[in-house]
């Protein structure tokens, strides 16, 4: 079972093993570990001094970590689409275009993408079949994007510790090629390759 230990923070070089660090205060650092030997000092519970600093302190770090990977999802997400924003504004009308023509087979029910396909030279039954398979290559990818985000937002606001907040690594790489992401049958890679355009 692991117990709290004191160590004098001159003292911290001279140590090496297997604990968790939990903060400094004053002259001590306190960790968490198990059968700790000298200078490690064991003690029942940690100081209340302590617990508030390492509270204040825990709360901004979270904060700050947050932030880092709020930036570090929207950066991954704008890499997938490599479009300007004025055509991903678009995305969502297209999509919805296609549906309709895809449906009913009347050209009004689709003017942007007549336009496109006109302007493009490509037939509007091939164009609104290819918006539809990016539409859903984006929202899988994008999917499993949220997915991740969400799941290191619940690590960092269930860290009790900065070492603990410390530990977790936001890495939005996609999954290896072939691994399937979850409810999909299509790999990372070829999401990415599938996103470069809507239409």
């Amino acid at each position: 079972m692991k117990k709290f230990y004191q160590l004098p923070l001159e003292k911290v070089s001279l140590v090496s093993g297997d604990f968790e660090t939990i903060g400094t205060y004053e002259n001590n650092v306190y960790v968490k570990g198990e059968n700790l030997n000298s200078p490690f000092v064991e003690i029942s519970e940690l100081p209340a001094a302590f617990l508030e600093s390492v509270s204040g302190k825990l709360m901004e770090a979270k904060a700050r970590k947050l932030e880092a990977l709020n930036a570090s999802y929207e950066s991954f997400v704008s890499q997938l689409t490599n479009s300007p924003q004025t055509e991903i504004l678009t995305w969502s009308e297209q999509e919805a275009e296609a549906r309709a023509y895809t449906a009913s087979k009347q050209e009004s029910d689709a003017p942007m993408l007549s336009t496109l396909s006109q302007t493009r030279g490509v037939p509007l039954v091939s164009l609104c079949a290819k918006v539809l398979e990016k539409a859903e290559a984006y929202r899988s990818f994008v999917t499993y994007a949220i997915g991740k985000r969400q799941a290191y937002e619940d690590a960092i606001e269930r860290a009790q510790t900065l070492g603990g907040l410390e530990s977790i690594h936001i890495d939005f790489t996609p999954q290896p090629q072939g691994e399937v992401i979850e409810g999909t049958e299509t790999d990372s890679k070829e999401l990415t390759q599938n996103t470069e355009a809507q239409g």
